[in-house]
């Protein structure tokens, strides 16, 4: 009876859980494995990208060197590693589309970024130039990889990419900017902080969603390949003109405003684009070209 009442509990857990993946689109292997992977690889981004590298980079990579120094060699570094991908996205994704082998790239670049990444852990005081390369070789991994399993989404989830939901996105992010000009406590940061976390994410996520649903699905890489370049474009762009700003005003707030130059062009050009045309474009240059499944 115990047994009976045991395997009756854990096959109602197990439904549970199968209902509750299935209501997030995870009722399938490929769809599950593709969420981990995007949960894990943010570890990268957090960790080395914005949180612990650029601190250990600063104070022990390049200690014993001139005041100021290890930030303006941490910029040069970030600038070359996001110069690298942006040249190498385009032809890398076409390649794989080309051979049908968006799994072995992705296979590939995961090795490399997880190498560079575990380079990292040798650094010690003064390796500035070991940091920088080892830094490097772990982003073109990890942006690298991006690509292509970004190119894959269209492949294990059905698109539920909605332009109104990015445009929503898009103008909480302009009224989060224009809010941090009147920032004046800390509790305030926090509270913004908060805004850009309940917004980043899933408008990133819908983005891509609709991205993969508008690009043919046998040249999914190549165009999440040139996907990948506007994001390096926005990373150069975003920081050039609020230094500009600043350096022009000497009013850091009106750097922060000037962003919203952005969000109200990116709401412009989406104010222009008909969703369903691409998707019929995109449909049928599939059925011309047949798809890979690499």
């Amino acid at each position: 009876m115990a047994d009976g009442t045991k395997r009756s509990v854990n096959g109602g857990f197990r439904t549970m859980l199968r209902r509750r993946a299935a209501a997030f689109g995870l009722d399938r292997p490929e769809a599950r494995a593709w969420a981990m992977y995007d949960w894990a690889n943010s570890a990268f981004a957090t960790t080395i990208v914005a949180a612990v590298l650029p601190v250990y980079y600063g104070q022990v990579a390049t200690a014993g060197l001139p005041e100021g120094s290890g930030l303006t060699l941490w910029s040069y570094t970030n600038s070359a590693a996001l110069l690298i991908v942006a040249l190498m996205s385009p032809l890398l994704g076409a390649t794989a589309d080309l051979l049908g082998a968006k799994k072995r790239f992705l296979e590939t670049f995961v090795a490399i970024g997880v190498s560079g990444t575990v380079a990292l852990f040798f650094v010690r005081e003064g390796d500035w130039l070991f940091a920088s390369l080892a830094f490097i070789v772990g982003f073109v991994g990890f942006a690298g990889a991006n690509v292509f399993y970004d190119s894959l989404l269209s492949a294990v989830a059905p698109s539920n990419g909605d332009i109104s939901a990015i445009s929503l996105g898009l103008s909480i992010y302009a009224l989060i900017s224009i809010a941090a000009y009147f920032i004046e406590q800390p509790w305030h940061f926090w509270v913004l902080a908060f805004a850009v976390a309940t917004v980043q994410g899933g408008t990133q996520a819908v983005s891509r969603s609709l991205f993969s649903d508008l690009v043919p699905k046998a040249r999914s890489s190549e165009f999440f390949g040139l996907f990948s370049v506007m994001n390096k474009f926005a990373g150069i762009f975003g920081p050039l003109l609020v230094g500009a700003v600043n350096q022009v005003s000497g009013n850091s707030r009106l750097s922060i405003l000037s962003l919203i130059v952005f969000f109200v062009g990116g709401l412009i050009v989406l104010g222009r684009v008909d969703v369903e045309a691409g998707r019929a474009a995109a449909a049928d240059e599939g059925h011309l070209g047949g798809a890979t499944n690499g």
